[in-house]
């Protein structure tokens, strides 16, 4: 518990018990070490106060390691008086919510109240009930969302610095690639899969439009933040597979909450696709990838 806070209410207005004409002077005389909106050793004043001639509002802060906060009367007044609009503040140590699945928790903490329990008002005190019991409701709601600049963006693949190299000295590209970037916001694990128009060991793959020819091409994906859950390594360049290969697809785990991380997928041909490519000069070669992110176990 980290503050306390209630109005007292005395029997008799603070002049008839302390004697002292002055509203706030006479709550201070009527305690030792002032009034309540002054704590006692071991809490911390809140600086707010409501007086009256019979009633004070005031708050406590509660350090963690204060077992105790006390007030003595300095005058004796055999009605007693009233703690009525009591109020507590807690900070809660859940936890990692990251860790935790989507869904509502709910638990209790009792209380007790009265000599020697959680709330001692001193021997003479009669609380109205015995036990209080706080029934706590906590919703973990995780966000996933992948946002790309288009509904359904389009990559072209090209060499890295352009084609000037193959049309002006026919120097064969190594690689023809593109990157997709995207924004990523995650608080929980998830996969990346692949479905393919046309499946090429394990890999999609790309046709050419007039032979119906198909060469593969490699897709990876790169999270800043993200973890690969086999290995534990960061999420860069990590290669995607086919849900059609038998193969597990990755999964990761962010490392805190992302929102709106530049992310981005790579797709490349390169090696013996490029040459099978380039012996059709004029050709077109096309195929439809769904890269597919999965929040789902």
């Amino acid at each position: 518990m980290s503050f306390f806070g209630s109005t007292y209410r005395l029997p008799r207005s603070v002049h008839d018990i302390t004697g002292h004409p002055n509203v706030s002077q006479g709550h201070h005389n009527l305690w030792q070490g002032y009034a309540w909106n002054y704590a006692p050793p071991g809490c911390g004043n809140m600086n707010y106060a409501e007086v009256s001639l019979f009633i004070l509002r005031y708050g406590w802060r509660f350090p963690e390691s204060s077992p105790t906060c006390t007030k003595r009367t300095n005058f004796a007044f055999e009605e007693g008086m009233l703690l009525t609009d009591v109020s507590i503040g807690y900070l809660m140590r859940s936890p990692n919510p990251l860790a935790m699945e989507s869904g509502e928790y709910t638990g209790q903490l009792h209380l007790r109240l009265g000599p020697g329990g959680d709330f001692d008002f001193g021997n003479n005190a009669r609380p109205s009930d015995s036990e209080l019991i706080i029934n706590f409701t906590l919703t973990v709601s995780h966000e996933f969302q992948v946002t790309f600049t288009e509904a359904n963006p389009k990559v072209s693949l090209a060499p890295v610095g352009g084609w000037s190299q193959w049309t002006v000295h026919g120097k064969a590209p190594p690689r023809l690639q593109q990157e997709l970037p995207f924004l990523l916001t995650s608080s929980n694990e998830f996969s990346v899969k692949m479905r393919c128009e046309h499946d090429v060991g394990g890999q999609c793959g790309i046709a050419n439009a007039a032979t119906r020819e198909v060469v593969p091409i490699d897709v990876d994906v790169t999270m800043p933040g993200m973890r690969a859950m086999h290995s534990g390594g960061f999420a860069q360049n990590t290669p995607l597979v086919s849900e059609r290969s038998g193969q597990v697809a990755p999964r990761f785990t962010p490392n805190s909450y992302l929102q709106n991380r530049h992310s981005r997928l790579r797709f490349a041909a390169s090696g013996p696709a490029v040459a099978e490519m380039l012996k059709a000069p004029q050709s077109r070669w096309h195929g439809d990838v769904t890269v597919v992110f999965d929040s789902e176990p």
